[in-house]
């Protein structure tokens, strides 16, 4: 492996680890290891914003903020109740998880409970 090669995947590697850490937002990391790159000559400058015109990353960019909004709007929260309710709240792998985030955030576990609480 070239110089060159080596440091790309020493970037590359730090970025994952940054991520995995989640010490920094991925749409921090992601711009910090453009700019790493740049400044220490892996990518030249006139390409730095060439990626940016690839309709994958712009779908991924797109995506971000929808995720990131989506927990706020319990459209989730609903539809996963509705589940519940159909099943009558039987308590699965999958239901017991759901059910821990719930009670973290302090919600009921399922509709025929919430019913029975008010």
């Amino acid at each position: 492996m070239t110089l060159q090669q080596i440091a790309t995947v020493a970037l590359l590697m730090g970025m994952f680890t940054t991520c995995a850490l989640e010490r920094f937002r991925v749409e921090l990391a992601a711009p910090g290891g453009l700019g790493i790159a740049v400044l220490s000559g892996l990518v030249p400058f006139s390409h730095v914003f060439v990626g940016f015109a690839n309709s994958t990353v712009i779908t991924a960019i797109e995506i971000l903020p929808v995720v990131s909004v989506l927990p706020r709007t319990r459209a989730v929260d609903a539809f996963a109740g509705a589940i519940g309710a159909s099943v009558h709240c039987a308590e699965s792998s999958a239901a017991a998880r759901r059910s821990s985030a719930r009670a973290l955030a302090g919600l009921p576990r399922c509709r025929h409970k919430a019913a029975r609480l008010a």
